[in-house]
């Protein structure tokens, strides 16, 4: 901030201008019993507020409902309140930890004050925690590699590939319900049928899943597959190319 003078046409930094005053309050009040009071007064209207500063905190978006806050203030004496979510401000230390945090939108604010009773600038941070279910984890032996976008069947299950699988380390093409049950390997790859599926499994106007692999086939070239998999006849797919 600067402080300008028009007929002058000067301008003097905020700071400057109040250690001018100070040192004019020191020369006129020298003697004066009132100067303690205003020299305190001065000191304090020099002191530019310095800001309280988060350290550590949770990603803007998260899947965690525990958060940690780690802040520091201007001085090392100083003493800190906190707030969550707009509630009550309560005296904090660093760290700072939260638990059983609702899924949605979260604030923390943290401010210090000083062994002198000045405070710091307030500081904010703002994150959001959303909901996160792992369906499946893939375990050795089973099958690996999940590849390219899930495909919804028309009985509303879900259908992905791998890349791997136990056996022939091919890949598969794999169905289980949105809820994460029922995983079942409805397709392995042998290499004569294709290998490698490559990118997102489609359903067709038919209903059928269609998608291609990067290799095999069956040919001398074994440069891939396009293939219809049948998702509508019953439990077990049946598979075409």
């Amino acid at each position: 901030m600067r402080i300008c003078v028009p007929a002058a046409s000067v301008c003097r930094p905020w700071s400057a201008t109040l250690h001018a005053v100070s040192s004019s309050l020191r020369m006129a009040l020298a003697s004066s019993g009132a100067v303690a009071s205003l020299l305190f007064l001065a000191a304090h209207l020099a002191h530019a507020a310095s800001p309280t500063v988060i350290d550590a905190g949770p990603s803007t978006i998260t899947t965690g409902t525990v958060a940690t806050f780690a802040f520091r203030g201007s001085s090392a004496e100083s003493t800190f309140t906190c707030q969550l979510d707009g509630g009550a401000v309560t005296t904090c230390t660093s760290p700072v930890s939260y638990g059983g945090l609702s899924i949605g939108d979260h604030t923390f604010v943290v401010q210090a004050t000083d062994a002198g009773g000045v405070a710091d600038d307030p500081a904010l941070h703002a994150w959001t925690v959303i909901a996160y279910d792992v369906l499946h984890a893939f375990a050795p032996g089973e099958t690996a590699t999940p590849a390219g976008a899930l495909a919804v069947g028309p009985n509303g299950d879900l259908y992905g590939t791998t890349t791997g699988d136990a056996t022939t380390s091919h890949g598969t093409v794999f169905r289980l319900s949105t809820d994460g049950s029922g995983y079942t390997v409805a397709l392995v790859f042998d290499g004569d049928n294709g290998s490698a599926p490559y990118g997102q499994l489609v359903r067709g106007s038919d209903g059928h899943l269609y998608g291609t692999t990067s290799s095999g086939g069956g040919t001398a070239a074994g440069a891939g597959v396009i293939f219809k998999l049948d998702v509508t006849s019953g439990p077990a797919p049946a598979f075409s190319r």
